[in-house]
């Protein structure tokens, strides 16, 4: 799965910047916000992540780290 360049930076910035017991669903929501872009966008990120997650059985936070982690794997 190809992620857009963009998402892998908000995902990367939510991931640093999630608080403790705070749910994955509402740092990526402050995120997108703090980046400026509208609802549509926040659906587009979670729904890739949601897809990851239940495909592989993990929690959010870890899918968006394993889509960070496939995207520096792949040559630029």
């Amino acid at each position: 799965m190809t992620v857009e360049k963009a998402n892998l930076e908000i995902l990367r910035e939510a991931l640093q910047t999630q608080q403790r017991n705070e749910a994955f669903e509402r740092t990526l929501g402050r995120t997108v916000r703090r980046y400026g872009l509208d609802f549509q966008r926040y659906l587009e990120i979670i729904y890739e992540v949601r897809e990851r997650a239940d495909k592989k059985g993990i929690a959010m936070e870890d899918a968006a780290g394993a889509m960070l982690d496939e995207q520096k794997q792949q040559p630029q």
